[in-house]
């Protein structure tokens, strides 16, 4: 999946309504932005804390994604440690795991 790297910060403008979510190592004169957020109310700090924090879960979640081994009589095989469905597979319906990856790169559930 293509999507901007980590780690992302959170600017506030001119008031606590307006902000940006931008790459940490933005430079002067680059116009790549995640979120703009401007609204008659402010974001909770959680909400910045979890967005901001999104590339890292992704990651995160793609590295145990197949991290469970299956002992198949003696042949070992990468699985997931939530539904055990093999590497490379499609994970069961009520996964975790899965669901939370299907929805991080906008595929249906």
């Amino acid at each position: 999946m293509d999507y901007t790297k980590g780690p992302w910060a959170w600017d506030n403008f001119h008031d606590t309504h307006t902000a940006l979510i931008r790459t940490a190592d933005l430079t002067p004169g680059d116009k790549r932005a995640i979120l703009y957020h401007a609204a008659e109310w402010e974001m909770l700090p959680a909400d910045k804390n979890l967005i901001k924090a999104a590339p890292d879960m992704y990651e995160a979640l793609k590295e145990v994604e197949y991290s469970a081994v299956l002992d198949l009589d003696g042949d070992f095989i990468s699985c997931c440690p939530i539904c055990d469905v093999w590497a490379g597979e499609k994970h069961k319906d009520y996964c975790e795991i899965g669901n939370a990856l299907r929805k991080a790169e906008g595929r249906t559930i």
